[in-house]
């Protein structure tokens, strides 16, 4: 009897238990309810999308900055590529046109020898020389300078001459002196010419 009397009471005070925690918790919800004003709610959500515009105004600044650098880096990287070219160019040309004499005494040799009748060896073994010299020149881009029956062209000639002569039309190369050269579309050396006039 004392059992079920005591659960019975047990059951009694869970269940005001339960009433209260149930009233207790309306009160709060009503509490919350009431504590939210629409003017703060208001105010709130228009800090947040200022904080919001800020963040992508500081976003947008920072990715046009990102962009910039990169347009920087890439111009940077491309006049780099550009003066390694001109700088490899310019040295390639400078080396180059100090063999130029080398070439000239080798032609004046060759002509020399191919009027003696006694050169035979010595003669095949310069045309060879010659013809290997040319060729490594070639291979870094040497070209030489076509002028004989050319217009005259101070660009690519330099004249040293002139003569009198009704053969040929006015301003003409009648006589290459000396050998031009050319490395791409840049004169390394124009050639030193004979010009015929009427």
């Amino acid at each position: 009897i004392g059992l079920a009397i005591m659960s019975d009471k047990e059951r009694i005070s869970e269940e005001e238990l339960k009433r209260e925690v149930k009233q207790e918790t309306k009160q709060d919800s009503k509490n919350h309810v009431g504590e939210i004003n629409p003017e703060d709610l208001i105010k709130k959500l228009a800090e947040t999308a200022e904080v919001i515009e800020t963040m992508n105004a500081k976003l947008e600044s920072a990715s046009n900055q990102y962009a910039r650098l990169q347009a920087d880096f890439d111009n940077y990287r491309r006049r780099t590529k550009e003066e390694q070219a001109r700088l490899s160019k310019t040295v390639t040309a400078s080396i180059i046109k100090k063999f130029l004499p080398v070439l000239d005494n080798l032609d004046r040799a060759l002509a020399h020898m191919s009027k003696d009748e006694n050169a035979g060896p010595y003669l095949e073994g310069f045309q060879l020389m010659e013809k290997v010299f040319n060729k490594v020149m070639q291979e870094f881009g040497l070209v030489e300078i076509d002028a004989q029956g050319k217009p005259f062209d101070p660009y690519y000639h330099e004249a040293l001459m002139e003569i009198q002569s009704d053969d040929v039309e006015e301003d003409t190369v009648a006589a290459v002196l000396q050998k031009g050269y050319m490395i791409g579309e840049e004169v390394l050396r124009p050639s030193k010419v004979q010009v015929a006039h009427k």
